[in-house]
């Protein structure tokens, strides 16, 4: 599906959503994700390690727009790294001054990574592509100032992913955040979901109420994992048996790779 073209009849039902969850930025399975940097392009080794072809990308690394601070964000040029395409984003690495730079900073880095995602042709396997994003600005602070720039990135996501028409998880790196951020959210709960109906609103209500407690039970299917970032059966069991190849008959080696779920069985 090319960028920005979604089916009216789809489009009146389904809208670009915010996520929220806790985790490694690094390892989010999304289509592009914002790299914080500032207008020299200096970038934390947290973000860097072990990841030469980032390394590269900021070495050859030459937009006149960004550096001369006439955009806040600019997309890796023909990222070819089969992982998420990194978003280099101008952002203020302790507190900010005034919320509203926020919503451009965001709101930038959103079009530009819709932008190279349209080009890659990427983002095909979902309604939206998906872009991952942490809480910028977060690097100091204590919980009234963390609350409030959650807030402020939060808006400023719903913002970006309706009129770029993506969706985009926060990802946050501490029990803290998750748990000021499951607030928010619930504090303004109404303007969340619009396009359910109340009926499916109540049981969304009634099934997260069950899971808080305890009494549900998850069945995934096989396909799930791979969607998550998990690797096929094929590729499992050549990761699995690197180590000890040279111990394993080749009917064996094909027997492994028999047993995964492209096997098809008779009637």
């Amino acid at each position: 599906m090319e960028h920005g073209v979604v089916p009216q009849s789809t489009k009146s039902v389904v809208s670009p959503h915010v996520f929220v969850t806790r985790g490694d930025l690094t390892h989010v399975a999304c289509d592009a994700w914002m790299l914080p940097t500032d207008r020299t392009l200096s970038v934390r080794n947290y973000w860097t390690k072990n990841n030469p072809a980032l390394f590269e990308a900021i070495r050859a690394f030459s937009d006149e727009n960004f550096l001369d601070r006439k955009t806040h964000a600019s997309a890796v040029k023909q990222w070819s790294d089969a992982s998420p395409i990194p978003v280099f984003t101008a952002v203020p690495f302790f507190g900010f001054d005034d919320a509203s730079e926020f919503v451009d900073i965001i709101d930038s880095f959103a079009e530009a990574a819709a932008h190279a995602i349209a080009e890659s042709g990427r983002g095909e396997s979902r309604l939206f592509p998906l872009l991952a994003i942490p809480v910028i600005g977060s690097g100091g602070g204590g919980e009234d100032v963390l609350g409030d720039l959650i807030r402020v990135v939060l808006k400023a996501a719903e913002q970006a992913a309706v009129r770029h028409l993506v969706d985009i998880v926060i990802v946050v790196r501490s029990a803290a955040q998750m748990g000021l951020a499951q607030r928010i959210r619930r504090e303004s709960s109404d303007a969340q979901w619009n396009e359910l109906s109340v009926e499916l609103k109540q049981a969304a209500s009634e099934l997260a109420t069950d899971c808080a407690a305890g009494n549900v039970v998850p069945f995934l299917g096989a396909g799930i994992s791979i969607s998550a970032g998990a690797p096929s059966w094929p590729a499992l069991v050549s990761q699995l048996t690197i180590e000890v190849a040279d111990q394993l008959t080749d009917a064996e080696m094909a027997s492994l790779a028999a047993k995964g779920p492209s096997t098809k069985r008779k009637s």
